[in-house]
């Protein structure tokens, strides 16, 4: 859908297309973060049943074993709040430079604007399914980093939304192409 996306960019020339295309872009990345967090989860949660109770892990010198506990924090039981933090991060990244983007472009002709939005249009629907999957796992299995990437699929359907209807209406005579970039890269700020 992401590589979609840039391809109806570069047919239509709608800044608030490029906008969304580089939303759906970071849903990919943030999943995958999400992803290794869980897996990181899976595989502390096994190892620590293994490991016999009066087994030491210090076998370190003060120096390195703080910084090793520090990395099996961040990395190891906050995994999930720290992969939360990085996508808060990279969103804000993402929309930061597609502000600047909507103040920095020219005004262009949108080509085939009927047919992108409503493309758009569609697109959003599988984002609300995914947002509603990703929110009732991560209510259930009690996990920060699902719940988080649900949130970003919410902003990922708002956003299709309205590229798409900025779209249709450009093709009746309306251009908010602009505005649409900006509010979808406002909104994306938001998370």
């Amino acid at each position: 859908l992401t590589a979609l996306k840039f391809v109806l960019y570069f047919f239509s020339g709608s800044i608030a297309v490029l906008s969304e295309a580089w939303h759906s872009f970071s849903d990919i990345t943030t999943s995958l973060l999400v992803l290794l967090a869980l897996w990181r989860s899976a595989y502390l949660a096994k190892r620590d049943q293994a490991r016999p109770e009066n087994e030491s892990m210090d076998t370190e010198t003060d120096g390195t074993r703080g910084i090793k506990r520090l990395f099996g924090r961040i990395f190891g039981e906050h995994i999930e709040i720290t992969v939360s933090l990085m996508i808060g991060i990279f969103l804000t990244i993402i929309s930061i430079s597609l502000i600047i983007n909507s103040f920095s472009e020219n005004p262009i002709i949108i080509q085939q604007p009927l047919a992108t939005g409503i493309i758009f249009l569609v697109l959003s629907a599988g984002s609300y399914f995914l947002f509603k999957f990703l929110s009732i796992v991560g209510r259930a299995e009690k996990s920060a980093a699902l719940i988080s990437d649900g949130l970003h699929s919410k902003g990922d359907m708002a956003c299709s939304s309205l590229a798409g209807l900025s779209l249709i209406l450009y093709y009746f005579g309306i251009n908010i192409d602009k505005w649409a970039s900006l509010a979808i890269a406002l909104f994306i700020l938001s998370f």
